[in-house]
């Protein structure tokens, strides 16, 4: 039985059990950075407040996890700690929303997107998916024992009635997968494998991504995939195939 560990507010955690489900509550301008890696089991999520701790020395020094620039670090050195390795993980951020500076005078949610965006650029991280900006608060859920995450926001109770999309934004047909995977990783600095396992790829033959994304709408209710315009021909055999289902 899954059991919920609550992240507050300029609060972080990792854990490797597999039992459990990290949970932060009310994003708003704070982000939550959430980091999975499949191969050690490891997962961690941090929910900042503010971009930089200079805003507020004392505070910083009293609680690093409030700020994007002494927080993130901090996020990585723990997960390092429990055996994660920085080529394997799977970072995501969500939040940044403008929910309580309607006028847009200090942007915080902007800021702190920014902020966090610049620090794992520096640091050589790709982030692998982002659900931010907007103007409405979000709950975030990281299950440490798939990586899985779930965001919910302003639909609420109308969730289970929404039909969901992901961009599918690496995409190559090809009967040669694993060569068309390790042609794409090289161009990002990351392996075939990670390619393979993207939520936003779609690596394989024709059939092979229609099983896929038959699986994904059986187990994660994903029911529309958004393909770019380079993309149509090469997917249109896709298109064909699941025409219909």
């Amino acid at each position: 039985m899954s059991v919920n560990q609550v992240i507050g507010i300029a609060d972080c955690a990792v854990s490797k059990d597999p039992e459990t489900v990290l949970v932060t509550y009310a994003l708003g301008s704070c982000i939550a950075v959430t980091l999975h890696d499949r191969v050690s089991g490891v997962a961690g999520m941090l929910h900042l407040m503010l971009p930089e701790s200079n805003i507020v020395t004392e505070r910083g020094q009293r609680n690093p996890y409030m700020f994007a620039n002494t927080g993130i670090p901090l996020l990585f050195n723990r997960a390092f700690e429990q055996g994660a390795e920085k080529k394997r993980l799977i970072v995501r951020l969500v939040g940044g929303a403008q929910v309580a500076d309607d006028g847009g005078v200090f942007n915080i949610g902007k800021r702190n997107q920014l902020s966090a965006r610049k620090i794992l650029w520096k640091a050589g991280v790709l982030i692998h998916g982002e659900e931010m900006g907007g103007s409405v608060s979000r709950t975030v859920r990281l299950e440490v024992g798939t990586g899985k995450l779930w965001v919910r926001e302003g639909a609420g109770q109308r969730f289970d009635d929404l039909e969901l999309e992901i961009g599918a934004y690496f995409i190559a047909v090809s009967d040669h997968p694993r060569e068309a995977a390790e042609a794409l990783g090289n161009r990002f600095g990351v392996s075939a494998d990670d390619v393979l396992g993207h939520p936003h790829a779609l690596v394989g033959t024709v059939a092979d991504i229609c099983d896929t994304l038959r699986q994904r709408r059986e187990s994660l209710g994903i029911s529309y995939i958004t393909v770019a315009q380079r993309h149509l021909e090469e997917f249109a055999p896709v298109v064909a195939e699941l025409a219909g289902q």
